[in-house]
């Protein structure tokens, strides 16, 4: 029987009564609450969106380079860096490469193992490192060359320290470095797409350690489409149509034909000769036969009249000039008497102007251009001295010196008886 219990007062805490071993006191379950529906993650969200852009880039991929991924093969060359040429280059479609070529997108890891045989040892000292660079290969275009940029990003150099922080990692004990027939794994990445791992040895030598290392497998990863066109630098093809004209080969002939086309031409050209010759200055049809008996072509209508209007304008053109001719010869036999006389005239006047001005007739000093013709002499001189009749202010004329003198003269002195 449980135990009894005092009621509790108002305003105070009810005891509970301790179950017993038989009954055990159930526990109160808390209420169901319901839970909010459910709503789509933003993760979920982006890889919707993942999604169709990377259907929209591979739809873009397809229909320029007709695959899913532009780069046609992966290429890893590997040298030491004492030679700086690379000695052992390893292209992925030669050996086992997952996914395969054709298989590729954007983005994806492909991954490649060098088939048997393929790849070799190679030492490493302090000397001489081991270099290596990822490359990839466009496929083609009708368009454009390709060339991606991804030496600078994707070469890595091996050096002793390298592997020596590997074989401390997976082997503590050096002596057993050179006992152990194991190969360590040596892993190096960088920093744009490739990976590579090695196998390394340690060989015994008299004087040091030697190092070695052989590639065993490696990888690339193709970023985004994007990424892929951002590293892309493409210059446009040359047009391929001149050069395959040029490439053309000439057929071959044999001499004889050469000789006879040379006979035929030199015919060919001798009978339009002899028909050039023989109809000058006619209408000829070259097109026509020819023969020796043919009968000379009709007159040019055209011809004709043109003829005749140059005959005619021909003939206009001589008596023009036979004009101009005459007119010319008699100017020249007027000029030479008319000059002789402007001369004569002219020495005539000048003495007579020095003849008034012995007689004190009034005169003044003019200008050349000032003074008449007439009076002009001694072109040397910028002045003349000419006859002056103050009272009309203008030269004096010889009919006007003459009747001064004649005005002016003085009286005959009547003799003494």
């Amino acid at each position: 029987m449980p135990p009894k219990t005092k009621k509790p007062s108002s305003g105070t805490k009810k005891p509970v009564a301790k179950p017993s071993r038989k009954q055990p006191a159930k526990k109160k379950q808390p209420p169901p609450q319901k839970r909010p529906p459910p709503t789509p993650s933003s993760s979920s969200e982006d890889d919707s969106d993942d999604e169709s852009q990377r259907r929209r880039d591979t739809a873009e991929c397809m229909e320029r380079w007709g695959a899913s991924c532009p780069y046609a093969d992966v290429v890893l060359h590997l040298g030491r860096f004492s030679s700086r040429e690379p000695s052992e280059t390893h292209e992925f479609s030669s050996g086992t490469v997952k996914p395969a070529v054709d298989e590729w997108t954007c983005p994806c890891e492909v991954e490649y193992k060098p088939r048997e045989g393929g790849s070799e040892w190679f030492t490493v000292s302090d000397e001489s490192s081991l270099m290596g660079s990822f490359g990839v290969e466009v496929r083609e275009d009708e368009e454009y060359d390709y060339e991606v940029n991804y030496d600078i990003d994707c070469e890595f150099d091996l050096g002793t320290h390298d592997l020596l922080r590997v074989l401390r990692e997976q082997e503590k004990d050096e002596k057993k470095w050179t006992k152990s027939k194991t190969y360590y794994n040596l892993n190096y990445w960088v920093l744009f797409g490739g990976s590579a791992l090695f196998d390394v040895k340690v060989e015994e030598n008299e004087d040091e350690r030697v190092f070695k290392v052989r590639l065993r497998e490696a990888g690339f990863s193709i970023p985004k489409y994007k990424d892929v066109l951002e590293r892309m630098e493409r210059t446009p093809k040359r047009p391929k149509g001149p050069r395959k004209q040029l490439v053309q080969q000439v057929p071959r002939v044999h001499p004889e034909e050469l000789r006879k086309q040379v006979e035929s031409l030199e015919a060919e050209n001798a009978k339009l000769k002899r028909r050039l010759a023989r109809y000058e200055g006619k209408v000829l049809d070259l097109t026509a036969e020819d023969s020796d008996e043919e009968a000379p072509p009709p007159p040019s209508e055209l011809r004709e009249l043109h003829d005749k209007e140059t005959k005619r304008r021909a003939a206009q053109v001589k008596k023009e000039r036979d004009d101009h001719e005459s007119r010319g010869e008699l100017l020249d036999s007027m000029v030479t008497p008319l000059e002789s006389q402007r001369r004569e005239l002219q020495a005539m006047v000048s003495a007579a102007a020095e003849a008034l001005m012995e007689r004190d007739v009034p005169t003044r000093m003019l200008a050349d251009d000032a003074a008449p013709f007439y009076y002009s002499q001694n072109s040397w001189e910028a002045e003349q001295e000419i006859p002056w009749n103050a009272e009309a202010d203008r030269p004096m004329s010889l009919a006007e010196g003459i009747a001064w003198v004649h005005d002016n003269a003085k009286p005959p002195r009547k003799r003494r008886r």
